[in-house]
């Protein structure tokens, strides 16, 4: 008779390592934060010449820098420059980092819009250089496609008919880097029973990852996990990026496909336990499932539950194999 003793597990998401699965994703975006340029990319932007001094921009687009419109004449001004960008959701948090560079004018206000309504503006005679985003402000990102605007007024020429036009003329132009951090709220999913009780050698357990968070979640894995004395089936039904596979005799990984808000991964998992001959009695073990990722939580409270299983012979002298199931 082999006797074990029945073992309560948690199935926790677990904060990590990146997981190197990541779909295509422009060079602005990781699994966990955003961090955009304004330059010549944008449109109704044009590159501003003869400016010195260092832009303000995203170390991830280099290609960013000083622009203005392509006309600057001595009337005061507005101008407009638009991208449409891709985002994972509405971020944690959010900051924009600006800069003007202005001869014989001055900035009168700069507006960001998203999504076609304001989250930040600037006029003196607040500080310059850096707007925090406020909470109201996160939720008018959504997952996928944004369109951001950025409009910002200048005064008047002094004594100059035009500006940007190269040397022996004044310069006007704007730099900024957009930074946002994103955060995930992945639960992992297992049956009611606290439990799971069979008679028999093996048991099928329905497993899902569900995204109950408002931003999309990229590069993570469900780690599987088991005591050692079983041999395990998977099978993907929906929502992982490609096959599990074994990392360790008793570990497996399965990718996470890009999960949208509200959205599940499913699976089944079927541990078989090989008694080495009749009499075995009872045997209990766990089987764990945790993810793995390289983005914070939002809520991780929700990350954990207990479940064990206990498989039977029948009949069987253990007290609680009275619960199992044909």
């Amino acid at each position: 008779m082999r006797r074990a003793v029945l073992v309560a597990i948690g199935f926790v998401v677990l904060a990590g390592a990146g997981a190197g699965h990541a779909a295509t994703r422009p060079a602005y975006l990781t699994a966990g934060s955003s961090s955009i340029s304004l330059g010549p990319m944008w449109d109704g932007a044009r590159k501003a010449p003869g400016i010195a001094q260092p832009p303000t921009m995203s170390s991830k687009e280099p290609t960013g820098g000083w622009v203005w419109a392509s006309t600057c004449t001595a009337a005061p001004q507005t101008v407009q420059f638009t991208r449409d960008v891709e985002l994972l959701g509405p971020p944690v948090q959010a900051r924009l980092n600006w800069n003007v560079a202005a001869e014989k004018t001055d900035l009168k206000s700069l507006e960001l819009d998203v999504n076609h309504r304001q989250v930040a503006k600037w006029a003196p005679p607040m500080l310059r250089n850096t707007i925090d985003l406020t909470k109201a402000a996160l939720n008018v990102f959504r997952s996928g496609t944004n369109v951001l605007t950025v409009r910002a007024t200048r005064a008047a020429l002094a004594g100059a008919r035009s500006c940007n036009g190269g040397a022996g003329q004044p310069s006007i132009a704007l730099s900024f880097s957009f930074e946002g951090a994103f955060a995930t709220g992945l639960r992992v999913g297992v049956p009611k029973e606290k439990v799971l009780y069979t008679h028999g050698t093996s048991v099928l357990i329905h497993e899902f990852v569900l995204n109950q968070g408002k931003s999309a979640a990229h590069d993570a894995y469900l780690r599987i996990w088991h005591g050692g004395q079983f041999t395990v089936e998977i099978a993907t039904t929906a929502g992982f990026a490609g096959p599990c596979k074994q990392t360790a005799p008793t570990e497996y990984r399965c990718p996470l496909a890009r999960l949208e808000p509200g959205a599940r991964a499913t699976l089944l998992v079927r541990p078989l336990f090989q008694p080495e001959g009749p009499g075995w009695d009872h045997y209990g073990s766990p089987v764990q499932f945790s993810i793995i990722s390289p983005v914070s939580e939002t809520n991780y409270a929700n990350n954990s539950v207990d479940v064990g299983i206990l498989m039977c012979e029948k009949p069987s002298r253990e007290p609680a194999c009275a619960n199992a199931k044909d």
